[in-house]
């Protein structure tokens, strides 16, 4: 029997993981040590990743369906400037998440949106990404 999180449960989730993770980036040692499980990434790396994917798909879910990515998500996502002080990367994480956060309040799960993945089980919409971040966020804060 297949059951699927409700949006509010996915909303949640990601904000769960996301705090976990920052908690993490606040207690470790160094932000240029290894991630054994992201062979050639430091922990800086994977802040980077998480956060920029954040941004990048809370201007993707805002941009509602497309046929691909808005070009100012993907330049943004180029762009990408991220403080190495360890009080201002926690609060751009913050922030990063709260932007995706709320792309997704306001969007809805139904609403449709550019997505990597074609039409599948994961629908092209703000509920689709809603459930690859939580589990994009997931895996990085296990890592």
């Amino acid at each position: 029997m297949e059951k699927n999180l409700d949006f509010p449960d996915l909303v949640r989730l990601i904000d769960e993981r996301s705090t976990a993770f920052r908690a993490v980036v606040a207690a470790a040692p160094d932000l240029d040590a290894q991630v054994p499980t992201c062979p050639g990434w430091t922990l800086f790396d994977l802040v980077k990743h998480l956060g920029g994917g954040d941004r990048f798909w809370a201007a993707i879910v805002g941009a509602g369906s497309a046929d691909a990515p808005p070009a100012e998500a993907v330049a943004a996502r180029a762009a990408l400037e991220v403080p190495r002080e360890r009080e201002a990367l926690t609060a751009w994480l913050d922030a990063s998440t709260q932007l995706l956060l709320a792309a997704l309040r306001a969007a809805g799960p139904e609403s449709g949106c550019w997505t990597w993945w074609p039409a599948s089980q994961s629908p092209q919409t703000a509920g689709g990404t809603a459930r690859h971040r939580v589990q994009e966020t997931a895996v990085h804060t296990y890592d």
